[in-house]
């Protein structure tokens, strides 16, 4: 498949939310054998989908190699432009700022502050965004049901 810009919610993600509304308690469960530490509110970024020509999918479980610190996103509910619910879109918005000069081209949204890892609820892929030290950039996701 050749390298193009997607985001997409995966697999784990869609399990997650089923997994969500089934509990009892709407809190942390397991979901494919993992715990989920939290809601998906941790952005991360990295590099090497351009360079292995991958597009982000859903069976996505995380990035080629994950670059700075993960930050925790605002978190607010909003309605799509598609004028459904009210609340049907939850929006993230994410600043990471780049330690040293790097090459980013993905991105992926996670319930845990951990980095590496094999777990992402939303999975983008883009065109290289170069960086140097102390620039930041600003991620905004949103997840729309309809």
């Amino acid at each position: 498949m050749a390298f193009g810009t997607a985001t997409v919610t995966t697999n784990r993600f869609k399990t997650q939310c089923a997994d969500r509304i089934a509990s009892s308690s709407g809190g942390a469960s397991s979901s494919g054998g993992q715990v989920i530490a939290s809601n998906p509110k941790w952005a991360a970024m990295g590099s090497g989908a351009t360079s292995a020509s991958r597009t982000a999918a859903s069976g996505d479980t995380g990035l080629s190699l994950e670059l700075y610190v993960r930050v925790a996103g605002a978190v607010t509910l909003q309605q799509s432009s598609s004028g459904g619910p009210t609340s049907d879109t939850v929006k993230n918005v994410a600043t990471i700022t780049a330690t040293s000069s790097g090459v980013i081209d993905e991105f992926t949204l996670n319930d845990t502050s951990s980095s590496g890892g094999t777990w992402a609820d939303v999975s983008a892929t883009f065109a290289t965004i170069s960086l140097n030290a102390n620039d930041s950039l600003q991620m905004t996701t949103l997840v729309t049901f309809t």
